[in-house]
């Protein structure tokens, strides 16, 4: 009709508008609403640094009892093409950084030689007891004759001479034994080692024995539960004991327990301990 303006054709700026708003409520969404929560990732998904822990872990567990089939099986969940030279890198690594660890670096050399088949290196063998720390060498102190005493006198240290104190390995105290009854972990034996502060701590070596039997864990090798963290799988009808290989008190008489959801129905249940370090 006549006197009607004639239609303008509408611009795209409101897609335009509508992205930029659908995106920013998206961040918005994934980032503090409903953030994603990873639970149970795969060891080949872990950040570098902590493959590089786990590797450590899986070498000393590899050292305090040489399984060279588990060995492979743990260290091929990080699906690396060729682990003995990373295992070497990574024990050159903590040479450099002179890690707090001494044998750190022997357990990674140690599992590397032998995943090539090459003669292991003498610093890995040099201590024959895993995790115990070296104890600096105690000067001989000067014998002085004493009168009135046997040919053959005792050594008695001068008076005012400051005497070595060997270094002594780390012992540990059992703070909580608790049973539990879970029907998806039957008859599990957690147990949880903290250092002094109360921080998980892995790499310790823990000792299972029953009548009939003897395993040796490593704290750390299942990280998703906690770096201090190790587990045992018991049989109903044996009896076991638990210590720190390093020294601890002996736990005794840990064997499943009758859990009874029902009146008419059973199942064995586990139990939790917890170590920490003594100051």
């Amino acid at each position: 009709m006549k006197g009607e303006a004639p239609e303008q054709p509408q611009g795209h700026g409101y897609l335009l508008t509508g992205l930029v708003l659908g995106f920013a409520l998206g961040l918005v969404l994934a980032w503090w609403v409903v953030p994603v929560q990873y639970k149970d990732v795969a060891p080949a998904s872990l950040r570098a640094d902590f493959k590089d822990a786990y590797r450590t872990l899986i070498a000393v567990a590899y050292w305090a009892r040489p399984d060279l089939v588990r060995a492979r099986a743990r260290l091929g969940l990080l699906e690396d093409a060729a682990p003995a030279p990373l295992l070497r890198l990574q024990a050159q690594k903590a040479l450099a950084e002179a890690r707090q660890w001494p044998w750190e670096a022997e357990a990674l050399l140690m599992l590397a030689a032998t995943l090539e088949g090459t003669p292991i290196p003498m610093a890995a063998t040099a201590s024959p007891t895993p995790l115990q720390r070296p104890s600096p060498t105690v000067a001989t102190p000067t014998p002085q004759p004493v009168l009135l005493q046997a040919p053959s006198p005792t050594p008695t240290p001068r008076q005012g001479t400051p005497q070595p104190t060997p270094t002594v390995p780390t012992l540990f105290r059992v703070v909580a034994q608790e049973s539990f009854c879970d029907p998806k972990r039957p008859a599990l034996l957690q147990i949880e080692v903290y250092d002094a502060q109360g921080e998980p701590l892995p790499g310790v070596v823990l000792e299972i024995t029953w009548d009939q039997g003897r395993e040796q864990l490593v704290t750390g090798l299942k990280p998703e539960f906690g770096l201090g963290y190790a587990d045992f799988q018991m049989e109903p009808g044996r009896v076991y004991r638990l210590r720190v290989v390093t020294g601890s008190e002996i736990v005794r008489g840990l064997q499943p327990l009758i859990c009874r959801p029902t009146a008419t129905t059973t199942y064995p249940g586990g139990w939790l301990i917890r170590f920490q370090a003594v100051p």
